[in-house]
């Protein structure tokens, strides 16, 4: 039978667990939940953590490539939130869908038209000159990559767009980062020192395909910070680059958030994925196929 839910829908974490794994369960739900104002669905949690998606993919990578197949929502406005703290706050406007979605066809890329960057960090280790260098040098490693293949960039391409933003630097302490680190002295008798360093890259193509990359590192030694930076740009080039080499559409750990609404669209989606990352890959497309199809009943074919 129907469900009866509340236009805004509110969860509180209560630690810096993923707000963006929230929203993996919560979306494909209240896209189809009839309500003719749509939802608001505000989280309390970690925004920038690791082992998930980081709030900057939500806004600039998933929901852009949802918005082709019908998907209305998006990210109002949200306050970072990272471990162990948390305290982090996403809003969302999520619209109700009244027709089938859109078959997703990835499979045209075209040529790379621009590259967009955003860093964040938290802690006593990030200063200004942290993420400044973190920019900095991020944006000459893509930039001289991307020159250096012109076969897959417009002739027009010349720089990296960083994009800055309030919360990556001296971030104003919400009530429930303060809390959550009071709680934290109780428990360990002291305050939480972890500092947090990331970044996230996006590519748009001519045909509108979005290839995405990031990473996030944490350590409490503030000595270590630069050795940071370097992996960093390191770790999110090589993930960019399998992307953009192989030819590949979308990379493989949004791929992974696309398959359930590629199972409920009407009509045959089709996209491309880079090849097996030897060094951080998943099994999170083989999961979300198996889970997909035995609940939608769904066909999945994945040719090599």
């Amino acid at each position: 039978g129907a469900i009866s839910l509340s236009r805004a829908i509110r969860k509180h974490v209560g630690t810096a667990g993923a707000i963006t794994l929230i929203v993996q369960a919560a979306l494909p739900c209240l896209v189809f939940y009839a309500q003719s104002s749509g939802s608001i669905l505000e989280m309390t949690g970690g925004t920038n953590v690791a082992f998930a998606p980081p709030v900057d993919h939500l806004s600039n990578v998933l929901l852009p490539i949802l918005s082709r197949m019908g998907v209305r929502a998006e990210v109002k406005s949200f306050q970072r939130g990272y471990y162990p703290t948390g305290g982090g706050n996403v809003c969302m406007d999520i619209q109700s869908v009244r027709a089938p979605l859109h078959p997703l066809l990835c499979d045209e890329r075209g040529r790379i038209v621009s590259v967009h960057l955003v860093s964040f960090g938290h802690g006593p280790a990030v200063t200004t000159e942290i993420s400044q260098c973190l920019e900095d040098k991020l944006t000459n490693v893509l930039r001289d990559f991307m020159l250096s293949r012109p076969q897959f960039v417009v002739s027009e391409f010349e720089e990296v767009t960083v994009h800055r933003d309030v919360g990556t630097v001296g971030v104003e302490v919400t009530n429930a980062q303060r809390q959550n680190e009071r709680g934290s002295k109780r428990k360990r008798g002291r305050a939480p020192r972890d500092s947090s360093l990331g970044a996230q890259v996006w590519c748009i193509t001519e045909t509108g395909d979005i290839l995405s990359a990031n990473a996030l590192e944490s350590c409490r030694n503030p000595e270590q910070f630069q050795g940071i930076v370097d992996t960093l740009c390191e770790t999110i080039l090589r993930r960019i680059a399998l992307v953009v080499e192989s030819g590949a559409c979308v990379d493989e750990h949004t791929a992974d958030q696309l398959l359930v609404y590629m199972a409920l669209a009407q009509g045959h989606s089709r996209i491309i994925c880079p090849p097996v990352d030897p060094i951080d890959s998943t099994l999170h497309i083989d999961t979300a196929i198996h889970v997909v199809q035995s609940i939608t009943k769904c066909e999945f074919v994945v040719q090599n």
